[in-house]
């Protein structure tokens, strides 16, 4: 587009950043539009450049490019909708539980299980021991001595102290 006496490019047009230099690919674009349909090599599906200044290897890759791109976003619409979902739904019931789904004693069990517990159980394991030995050496001769046990769990004999 010409106004007054400067030139005004636009991205759209084929000739973009050098018009002089690039009149002679407009005008072979503009011969081989299609007639029924007005479209240029250049809005085409895939790039068909008449420029030297982009390989046919790079426009092999850009068009590489742009099929994985497509692919892509067909898989993700794939995924989308209340089939999808159901399928989706479907797909989690026939797989084991993952541990996000697991309460209880499923999920300490798991935890316990984990390579990454190991250190903690082997305490627990080493704490769960060590008390219950203690407790197992507790006589009753200790526990009548003991403030805590007879005021709390004994007779009553030394009353106070809650």
């Amino acid at each position: 587009v010409r106004v007054g006496i400067g030139y005004i490019p636009y991205a759209s047009d084929p000739c973009f950043p050098f018009p002089r230099q690039h009149q002679a690919r407009r005008d072979a674009a503009q011969a081989t539009q299609i007639p029924s349909q007005g479209k240029t090599p250049h809005t085409q599906h895939q790039i068909k450049f008449l420029s030297t200044m982009v390989s046919a290897k790079e426009v092999a890759e850009i068009n590489t490019y742009f099929q994985n791109r497509m692919a892509e976003s067909k898989k993700i619409w794939a995924t989308r909708g209340k089939d999808a979902r159901i399928a989706a739904a479907a797909k989690r019931a026939a797989e084991p539980a993952s541990w996000r789904q697991m309460s209880g004693m499923p999920l300490m069990i798991h935890e316990i299980k984990h390579v990454g517990n190991r250190p903690f159980m082997v305490g627990f394991a080493f704490c769960f021991l060590g008390s219950l030995w203690v407790q197992t050496k507790f006589t009753d001769e200790m526990k009548k001595e003991s403030l805590y046990w007879s005021t709390f769990h004994g007779d009553g004999a030394k009353p106070g102290h809650h």
